[in-house]
């Protein structure tokens, strides 16, 4: 068996289970020293993912010892009877009768892996796992196994964080798988050693984008309009935009959590970014001011300097109205604490009524993002 077969055969069940969701699970629970397909159970019962014999069983069973979690989280070895399949196929179909009987939250998740994996913790006799570590697991597999699954280069980058994106939207996660997630990616993703086969595909010049505040912190709140929700949709639509360019782009964050200014600079060194854009939005006790405006450190260097140029240059491009603030400095932490150009947007004043309108419109954000990816584009292109 094969990761490429199993999708194949679980994905006759779309809409049913989520197949990659299903191939993840069953790479993780047929290991065996680290080798996924190799645990005794799925070797001689064709058992991928430990299903038990129920009262309505009729087919073979295969006995065996294995280790299992109470209540309390303590574990313990046991006998038990598994269900014994003649081939992965019959495994399959009896796994999505199962889930469907014992899971519903994964079948009505299943447009979603994220929201699946979750999915298994909320069953009508209880959680497939007793703990979260479960959880962590079964992400971990599903960003090990995206390049072979979703394409090279960026396409399973992409995948991962887009779905990531739409569970978080349609609260699929709690806050702690959430960040479970976002952790994991952030932790993984740097480190996947590219082959040959990938090589030509890595993308020149790494991007980082740090949507401003979040969680707690919500920044600016005129109106009750959180600055925290709307830079970090701006921060996507740029990302998206970037990424159709043909930029790798990270994130310091894709949902609304809190992450102190020194960790945002810390992720964007860990990933070796050739550039960091912080996405703020602006406000002031005098409703009648507005504008655009760009913050770079004291002693930045020249390319952080040129991008602020630029982009101050692309903006009455296509926003002639916008009045145009220029460009300023101070030492934010997130400036002079990256090891990379740095320059931190202030998009628009959420104070100013008329300003703010243009600040929560979808088209808006498209319009920025297309301002910011010219500038970035200039910087490294030409």
């Amino acid at each position: 068996m094969n990761n490429e077969k199993f999708y194949s055969l679980a994905r006759r069940y779309q809409g049913r289970i989520n197949p990659y969701a299903v191939l993840c699970q069953c790479n993780w629970e047929t290991r065996a020293a680290g080798r996924p397909w190799q645990s005794e159970l799925f070797l001689r019962a064709n058992n991928a993912a430990g299903l038990k014999k129920w009262a309505g069983w009729t087919g073979e069973i295969y006995e065996k010892i294995s280790w299992e979690q109470n209540p309390d989280g303590k574990k313990v070895d046991r006998k038990s009877a598994f269900c014994k399949y003649r081939s992965v196929e019959e495994f399959i179909n009896n796994y999505v009768k199962k889930i469907e009987s014992d899971y519903p939250v994964c079948t009505e998740r299943s447009d979603n892996f994220w929201g699946y994996f979750a999915g298994l913790f909320k069953g009508k006799w209880g959680s497939w796992a007793t703990d979260q570590a479960y959880f962590a697991k079964l992400c971990g597999v599903a960003i090990q196994l995206a390049p072979e699954i979703f394409g090279n280069g960026q396409m399973w980058r992409n995948k991962l964080l887009d779905s990531l994106e739409y569970a978080v939207q349609n609260d699929y996660l709690t806050d702690f798988q959430a960040q479970t997630a976002i952790n994991l990616i952030r932790e993984k993703v740097t480190q996947i050693d590219f082959n040959k086969d990938f090589a030509p595909s890595v993308k020149e010049y790494i991007i980082c984008l740090d949507p401003g505040h979040g969680g707690h912190d919500s920044g600016a709140n005129p109106e009750g309009v959180e600055e925290k929700d709307y830079t970090l949709l701006i921060t996507q639509a740029l990302g998206k935009e970037l990424v159709r360019r043909g930029f790798d782009v990270r994130y310091t964050r894709v949902t609304d959590i809190y992450i102190s200014r020194p960790e945002r600079a810390r992720i964007a060194n860990s990933v070796n970014a050739d550039l960091f854009l912080s996405i703020h939005l602006n406000s002031f006790v005098k409703t009648s001011i507005q504008g655009h405006e760009s913050w770079i450190a004291n002693e930045a260097s020249e390319k952080s300097l040129k991008l602020a140029n630029m982009i101050n240059k692309h903006w009455p491009l296509q926003l002639p109205q916008t009045i145009q603030r220029g460009i300023k400095r101070k030492d934010f932490d997130v400036l002079v604490l990256t090891k990379m150009p740095a320059v931190l947007e202030e998009i628009g004043f959420l104070s100013n009524p008329e300003e703010r309108r243009q600040l929560v419109d979808p088209a808006y954000h498209q319009i920025y993002a297309s301002i910011i990816a010219n500038a970035v584009e200039d910087l490294f292109r030409g």
